[in-house]
């Protein structure tokens, strides 16, 4: 597998070890404003200032200082598969994101992922807080939980909403350099396969043609180097990725 290019570096270029203080203006309006519960943790980032301007529960999710809780930090929690994974996929979404002032506040993913250090799979929504008067990006708001019930081998599930650029979009849900990973629409199409509907049947409800369905799935058997519908389906399941698991992501 080659190389992908996109190694991390466009981000970390944007992230800071500065951090708001915990009585400044911002770390006290958000605390009173944005509930976490039990097993979960918010935090905020602001590009514009360059600094992590709130956290609740952070430090407790991870078992660390809270004056260890910064974006960098934030950044480097995962595993090392998974490492490879958000290294590619935050730097093919902020360079969109930092070049596209378009409808981008409905922007939000979820991936679910494994942290250094924890045993449960751990479901992560990041989604734009704030953009400016012309649609630039302002800040993001993270959110962080564990589920028990929610398991993952080395294949990254994910989810991205938000964005109608298509020919973005398809790069991102169906063409990642990565190849151990899966967005939640193909998990659908999987989902589809499983119940036993029909080519026509599927395409139907994923709203694509056949032939463009035809391709998808051609993608997935290469994607994860097995030979048949039959073996696609059984990876499927033996890497928990059907049935869905993406219902997961109620925070409070």
């Amino acid at each position: 597998m080659s190389k992908s290019i996109y190694s991390g570096n466009y981000t970390r270029a944007f992230l800071s070890k500065r951090v708001s203080p915990s009585d400044s203006i911002e770390q006290t309006f958000y605390s009173e404003s944005i509930e976490v519960g039990e097993g979960e943790g918010c935090y905020i980032y602001s590009f514009k200032e360059n600094k992590l301007i709130f956290s609740k529960g952070m430090d407790t999710f991870f078992n660390v200082s809270p004056e260890e809780i910064n974006i960098v930090f934030l950044n480097s929690v995962y595993q090392e598969d998974f490492t490879k994974f958000v290294n590619e996929y935050y730097d093919r979404l902020l360079l969109y994101l930092y070049n596209n002032n378009e409808n981008i506040k409905d922007f939000s993913s979820n991936l679910i992922v494994k942290a250094k250090g924890l045993e449960s799979s751990i479901l992560v929504n990041i989604r734009i807080l704030k953009t400016d008067a012309n649609g630039n990006l302002v800040s993001i708001i993270g959110k962080i939980k564990k589920v028990d019930e929610v398991r993952t081998t080395n294949v990254v599930q994910y989810s991205l909403k938000g964005i109608s650029d298509t020919n973005f979009t398809d790069k991102i849900n169906f063409d990642l350099d990565h190849k151990l990973c899966i967005s939640e629409i193909n998990i659908d199409l999987l989902e589809l396969m499983d119940a036993g509907k029909s080519q026509k049947e599927i395409s139907e409800s994923l709203t694509i043609n056949e032939e463009e369905l035809t391709k998808r799935i051609s993608q997935l058997l290469n994607r994860f180097e097995v030979n048949s519908n039959e073996e696609l389906i059984k990876f499927a399941k033996n890497n928990f990725i059907i049935p869905s698991q993406f219902e997961a992501f109620n925070f409070n």
